[in-house]
């Protein structure tokens, strides 16, 4: 899997970790002053949100993203780090 980003200007600099049966995106929303980052946990088959959040940074974006990753791990027995992709944007 590869980290996108959308178009220039609007949402850049996604990141993507896949953890078992789940995927983490925190993606960095630069229309507002300062950036936003929000991210949002989803299962892989049929791309359902588990939940969602923004934050003021990246790191703690990324912290929520992987807290509720672990979670979602430990609860349901799901595989172990499988994937991380960084994309930064221009």
């Amino acid at each position: 899997m590869e980290a996108t980003t959308s178009s220039p200007g609007t949402l850049k600099g996604t990141i993507r970790i896949v953890v078992g049966d789940y995927i983490a995106e925190v993606v960095t929303d630069e229309n507002v002053q300062p950036n936003v980052f929000h991210w949002f946990v989803k299962r892989l088959v049929g791309f359902e949100v588990v939940v969602v959040g923004e934050e003021d940074s990246r790191e703690g974006a990324l912290k929520e993203a992987e807290d509720h990753l672990s979670r979602l791990r430990e609860s349901d027995g799901a595989g172990r780090l499988a994937e991380l992709h960084h994309s930064v944007g221009a």
